[in-house]
This record gives C-alpha cells, sequence and structure tokens, in this order.
C-alpha cells in the first residue's frame, strides 16, 4: 500500500452542483469497469446530498452482485486509477481512493468502497444519504457539525468518529427503533 498523503488542514466547501456531475463521470467508468459484478452504483456521502456542505470528495458505493466477482474487481478498479487501500477497516468492505496530481483534499478526488453482496453498511450509506436529501433540518444539524468538527481541528478517523452520534441518531430515526 501507499504512504497516506501529507496530512492537511480539513476543509469543509459549501454544496457544488459540479458534485453530481463528477458522480455522473466516475459511474460510467465504473460501470463499464465492473459490468456484470456491480450491482448498485451509488453516490453516498455528504457531496450526494444537494446544499449540503462538504469535504470535497466523491464518496461512491458500489454492491458487488456476488463474491465471485471480487477478484477481478480490484485490478479493474485500479485500471482507472484509483488505489486499492484494504478491507482491514471493515469486514466485507474494499476501499479505493482516487488521487489527484493537482491540489485536492489530502490528494484525493473520489473515496470508493466496494461491498459484498447485501452487505448492511452498503444499504445505510444509501438509508442516511436518502434521509438527509429527504429531512432539510438534519442536513442543516450535519453541516453545522461538520463544520464545528473541521474549525476544531479535527481530521481523519478523529473527524469520522465524532459524526457517529450523529449518524446513528439519523439511522434509528430511518428504522423507527
Amino acid at each position: 500500500m501507499d504512504a497516506e498523503p501529507p496530512s492537511r488542514p480539513l476543509e469543509i466547501l459549501d454544496y457544488n452542483p459540479a458534485w453530481a456531475a463528477m458522480f455522473a463521470t466516475e459511474h460510467a467508468l465504473l460501470a463499464e469497469a465492473l459490468g456484470p459484478a456491480a450491482l448498485a452504483i451509488e453516490h453516498v456521502g455528504s457531496t450526494a446530498v444537494p446544499r449540503l456542505a462538504a469535504k470535497p470528495i466523491i464518496d461512491i458505493a458500489v454492491e458487488l452482485y456476488d463474491l465471485e466477482y471480487l477478484p477481478g474487481v480490484v485490478p479493474a478498479v485500479e485500471a482507472l486509477g484509483y488505489l486499492y487501500r484494504g478491507d482491514g477497516l471493515h469486514a466485507g468492505r474494499h476501499f479505493f481512493r482516487k488521487p489527484k496530481e493537482s491540489e485536492a483534499f489530502d490528494g484525493r478526488t473520489h473515496n470508493l468502497h466496494v461491498y459484498e453482496p447485501g452487505h448492511a453498511d452498503f444499504f445505510e450509506v444509501v438509508a442516511f444519504r436518502d434521509y438527509l436529501r429527504t429531512n432539510p433540518e438534519r442536513a442543516g444539524e450535519y453541516a453545522a457539525l461538520k463544520r464545528r468538527l473541521a474549525a476544531e481541528g479535527m481530521q481523519g478517523m478523529d473527524y469520522t468518529d465524532a459524526k457517529t452520534t450523529f449518524i446513528h441518531r439519523c439511522l434509528a430515526a430511518i428504522y423507527g427503533v
């Protein structure tokens, strides 16, 4: 694996409508490269929610049709310029990042999460995205939280972990628990 890019201050930007077009371009590339291996290719994360402030990184979730496709997925995705980061943090999820030669947040423009078929995390990231799209008040709260964390200097996994309580509250509302 490549070394982690140098840390830069966390930057939360106002929503950019170009993010949807960036996903559409990447969706077409992934759909062609993965073919029948991809059951679903979804734009997830904050850049997928209109009017939501976000880190300028496009998050993409792919659900595989069947595990038999997994051995061919890594080279197919690497051929599109992604770097394979492994599956160590989450069983059943394989993580890739797409670097950019010019300046980008932490040197990357896209995160790609490839999930085994039926993986609960795939459904949760899609459900969370849809919840924020249909609940502007919650999306506003989420944006305020992210901006506060960035102002406090949070980065990396500390930033991600600090959002967990909010995300779990939203998932509880989604599932009625």
